[in-house]
């Protein structure tokens, strides 16, 4: 059976970028139209390797709910609109504890 794992030079198990050049980032915050993702890590499916980002997703004002994002679902459309660290989080939208 094959397995989407490659050893890398150094030994380590890699896995080739199903994200393309565009990823979402551990602790950014991302806008794509009225929704919004916070990224809170990037983990793989212990079994297929497949690369999801979990993290906190909401519809315009919305409440946040956590959601996985795989990168067949993460489109080009999203942009990083984390505000600067001088932004109170809050205020931000980014939700408590998530930083």
């Amino acid at each position: 059976m094959s397995t989407p794992y490659r050893t890398s030079s150094a030994g380590r198990q890699a896995i080739p970028s199903a994200w393309g050049g565009h990823r979402p980032h551990r602790g950014r915050l991302y806008a794509h139209g009225p929704w919004f993702f916070y990224c809170g890590t990037i983990a793989r499916h212990p079994d297929t390797g497949e690369q999801t980002a979990l993290g906190w997703i909401r519809l315009a004002d919305s409440g946040w709910s956590t959601h996985p994002l795989t990168a067949a679902e993460w489109t080009s459309g999203w942009e990083d609109v984390t505000p600067a660290p001088s932004v109170n989080s809050a205020a931000a939208g980014i939700p408590a504890g998530a930083e």
